[in-house]
């Protein structure tokens, strides 16, 4: 995925729902020798925070 520090994304959680976060930073080799992205979540309710997940979770770059 082409994606930087400030894009918005969504991705689908370990539990089947979807976020849509502003990414704040991309880190190679984020956990198990993956790469993925730390972020804040935007856009609904219910859950807001600090949330991190791996590249191959991000289902569609909204905005870079």
């Amino acid at each position: 995925m082409n994606y930087s520090a400030g894009s918005i994304i969504e991705y689908r959680t370990f539990d089947g729902s979807v976020r849509r976060i502003l990414v704040t930073e991309r880190i190679p080799e984020i956990k198990n020798g993956r790469d993925g992205f730390d972020g804040l979540v935007i856009g609904q309710n219910g859950y807001n925070g600090n949330v991190w997940g791996y590249d191959s979770q991000i289902i569609r770059v909204i905005a870079r």
